[in-house]
């Protein structure tokens, strides 16, 4: 009995690989139909190790072109969604070290195994970023939201190389309109600023003294997390860059001649003082 979430134990590993390869002999037997047929009911899981266990081991196969039709033709687009995910985890095996391949399978399936192509995109982030880099600026054009918002997804792994180009792509994006959106520009603000503070609040600045309702809210809900990440810390860690430069900014900002800048400052000083005064905002 394979768990239906979490990692799996190593005799549970080796009893998904001993099912696909029963499944795999049914299709070089050409009983495609039963091999399908098998394979979509192992699949029909919720288990995200169980599909990148399938995918991948898929990829290991000998007889590619045949793979490569099968899972093209009759796995990706499949109605079962642990099916579509192994084969998205087909084309990350294979392609794993073919960034621009690996973009162009995502341009087709971005929306298609959302949780895997999260996956797909932190990874490119991590092994890819100059190719990455220039791809993601186009899904920030994209007419659907769900497409901008995953072009954020894992951008905080080259914050550390490469600041600039996420400030540049949040101040291309900070009034999307999207909930979604809004809620991934939050997350990078913060992952940002605690690596690169110094590079960070300048942007926040400028963005805070042009600021509407929507953009006033999420600068609002990022900096509170800053702060509070600043309460959560012990003393011995209270000389740290990023302490030193979110306090010195809060008290400049307090002083600030835009009343945006001001008033964020201001209410930022008191959580300081009184982390719990904001709790219900």
């Amino acid at each position: 009995m394979i768990k239906g979430i979490g990692r799996l134990e190593p005799k549970e590993v080796k009893a998904v690989e001993q099912k696909v390869d029963q499944i795999f002999k049914l299709f070089m037997d050409n009983e495609k139909d039963k091999g399908l047929k098998q394979l979509s009911k192992v699949l029909s899981t919720q288990n995200y190790f169980v599909r990148e266990i399938i995918g991948k081991k898929l990829a290991e196969y000998p007889d590619q072109p045949f793979m490569d039709q099968m899972v093209l033709i009759d796995l990706t687009p499949h109605k079962i969604y642990g099916v579509r995910a192994a084969a998205l985890f087909f084309y990350w095996e294979k392609y794993k070290n073919s960034p621009n391949t690996l973009l162009i399978f995502l341009d087709s399936f971005w929306d298609n195994t959302p949780w895997e192509v999260e996956a797909i995109i932190a990874d490119m982030w991590r092994r890819f970023p100059h190719v990455t880099k220039d791809h993601m600026l186009r899904w920030l054009d994209s007419p659907d939201l769900r497409q901008r918002a995953l072009a954020f997804h894992g951008m905080e792994y080259i914050a550390n190389e490469d600041p600039m180009y996420i400030l540049e792509c949040l101040n291309k994006t900070i009034d999307d309109p999207s909930v979604e959106v809004q809620k991934k520009i939050t997350h990078v603000i913060t992952q940002v600023a605690r690596i690169r503070p110094a590079e960070c609040y300048p942007f926040i600045r400028e963005w805070l003294s042009q600021a509407n309702d929507l953009r006033l809210k999420t600068i609002w809900v990022s900096m509170k997390k800053l702060v509070n990440i600043i309460n959560q810390k012990n003393n011995k860690d209270m000389n740290d860059e990023f302490v030193v430069l979110t306090k010195q900014t809060i008290q400049d900002w307090k002083n600030d001649d835009n009343e945006h800048v001001a008033g964020i400052g201001s209410k930022l000083s008191q959580l300081i003082e009184s982390p719990n005064l904001f709790d219900y905002q």
